[in-house]
């Protein structure tokens, strides 16, 4: 039998997300709007991501990890854990961002009544709209507490940078001799380039491309550094792009820069110029201004968002016209179709005022 919560104690309000890196950073304004209403921090049950996201915001209370409900379930331990630790410890309102049924099955495993998990149900996410709304007015369904986040509020994404981050990235950047000067953040790629060809991602923009950019860029600014960071798996990929590009201010930090240190990287740069991948997020969510490249995925619903720097979105071609739909404007649009001066106007405005201040 599973046992019932005690409706006369609740706990503290529960956000689920398994989700990449970029989905985690986009649930912020959301755990921003129930700190506010609920006066606590919130639970959050994510994917790997979200404890080395997470563990030093006073937003968070809980982290438990999920990894995948693809397993049957006496065979995952991550899920026994999970409903050990949610039977022990009953959440209040549970906000059930992702669809998987097998997430659901879990938090009826853990005996959470139907009434307390606030989700999407069968209708899943709205068409034409931001997620970071689309969380939003998932919250507003909550009959528990009126919501009432501030309308002013600039819905932007937040991270909080440890301490313990800035003093890592401080060492690493000393130990390899590139601290004391400024420098801008490059994401050429994203953790599935490495499982698809290239010339077929959605996400790739030519290595020609990411060279002619990186070599006008210091060019008109001979003081700065470029630093690619990346997954340890693309090493050989950046190191490649370094060496072409045969310039001592160019360097490869790939498997060296976990998320702590991203974080504290992307807060100290000038700007960052990325595609659309996790990283761009963490850029837009601790105020690092972002160039980012949109061509095989639709910015109206994904682009960062900041609460206090600019993100300018760029996309291919430049004289392609609106278009309503999600569908329509992905038909109409390809990172093939970003030309590297469309990148560099963008990156100059950013790159020039940040030097200047």
């Amino acid at each position: 039998m599973i046992p019932a919560h005690d409706e006369s104690a609740p706990g503290s309000p529960l956000i689920v997300r398994i989700g990449a890196l970029g989905d985690m950073v986009l649930l912020t304004p959301l755990l921003d709007a129930l700190v506010h209403r609920y006066g606590c921090a919130c639970d959050l049950v994510g994917s790997r991501f979200s404890e080395p996201l997470f563990r030093a915001d006073p937003r968070v209370g809980r982290i438990l990890m999920l990894k995948s409900c693809n397993r049957p379930y006496y065979l995952a331990h991550d899920q026994i854990d999970l409903v050990r630790e949610l039977r022990k410890n009953p959440p209040g309102p549970v906000f059930l961002l992702d669809t998987h049924p097998g997430i659901y099955s879990l938090l009826v495993r853990s005996g959470i009544p139907p009434h307390r998990v606030i989700s999407r149900g069968k209708e899943g996410r709205q068409a034409g709209i931001h997620v970071v709304t689309d969380n939003l007015n998932l919250a507003r369904r909550a009959e528990t507490a009126p919501f009432d986040f501030p309308e002013n509020r600039v819905l932007g994404t937040r991270l909080h940078v440890s301490g313990d981050a800035r003093i890592a990235l401080s060492g690493l950047l000393a130990e390899l001799h590139l601290d004391g000067k400024p420098f801008v953040v490059i994401q050429i790629g994203t953790s599935r380039s490495l499982k698809q060809k290239k010339t077929s991602f959605k996400k790739h923009w030519p290595e020609d491309r990411w060279i002619f950019l990186i070599r006008n860029l210091l060019q008109a600014y001979p003081g700065i550094q470029v630093m690619l960071p990346g997954a340890p798996a693309e090493t050989g990929l950046i190191d490649h792009l370094t060496r072409r590009c045969a310039d001592k201010r160019v360097s490869n930090l790939a498997g060296m820069v976990d998320i702590p240190r991203l974080m504290a990287l992307m807060e100290r740069a000038v700007c960052s110029i990325s595609v659309d991948t996790g990283p761009a997020h963490v850029a837009a969510a601790v105020a690092c201004p972002l160039v980012v490249l949109f061509g095989g995925t639709y910015p109206d619903r994904n682009a960062p968002l900041s609460c206090g720097s600019p993100v300018l979105v760029v996309t291919g071609p430049e004289t392609a016209a609106e278009y309503p739909t999600e569908s329509d404007w992905l038909a109409h649009h390809s990172m093939l179709q970003i030309s590297p001066e469309s990148v560099m106007a963008a990156v100059t405005g950013i790159v020039g005022e940040r030097l200047a201040a």
